[in-house]
């Protein structure tokens, strides 16, 4: 489910949580070379820019669509 939506998790906890998760994604990826790097920069660029604004472009059907399937 949607555990913010539910009041599961608070929405600072949620923030927290994302971005203590995108740290170590990216720092892994760092060990790992410039091409997994950078893979996992893109891939976490495209999905905040799925649902942070300014781009918030999950409002557009096809950029949403392609940001989904390009960060997977």
């Amino acid at each position: 489910g949607r555990p913010v939506a539910a009041g599961r998790i608070s929405p600072l906890a949620a923030s927290f949580a994302s971005t203590l998760a995108y740290g170590l994604v990216i720092a892994t990826a760092w060990t790992m070379g410039a091409a997994c790097f950078a893979a996992v920069c893109g891939g976490a660029f495209c999905t905040l820019a799925y649902s942070l604004p300014p781009l918030r472009l999950k409002r557009f059907g096809w950029a949403a669509n392609a940001t989904i399937a390009l960060s997977r």
